[in-house]
């Protein structure tokens, strides 16, 4: 499983990731592993793979996260209008 990753690491990983992904048009769906820390549940570094704490407190990675989705959001409202609208 390896060793848990900073809190920043985490954040960058994500940003790659869903910045990578969002170049893919038809892509519908994307799951991060986990939302928030698990409490013990694995009991190991996977326990501190969400993007908020147990207690959820957001981690960089959650506005890394929000930002990569109002970017994809705002991409797929304008690739759907111009859909919509083109002649």
């Amino acid at each position: 499983m390896g060793s848990s990753v900073t809190e920043e690491t985490q954040a960058q990983f994500l940003h790659d990731v869903y910045t990578d992904v969002l170049d893919l048009v038809d892509l519908e769906k994307v799951f991060w592993a986990f939302f928030r820390d698990n409490k013990d549940h694995f009991k190991n570094d996977v326990d501190y793979f969400g993007i908020v704490r147990w207690d959820f407190s957001p981690k960089k990675a959650y506005e890394a996260y929000k930002l990569r989705y109002e970017r994809w959001y705002n991409l797929n409202r304008y690739l759907f209008l111009n859909k919509k609208y083109a002649r």
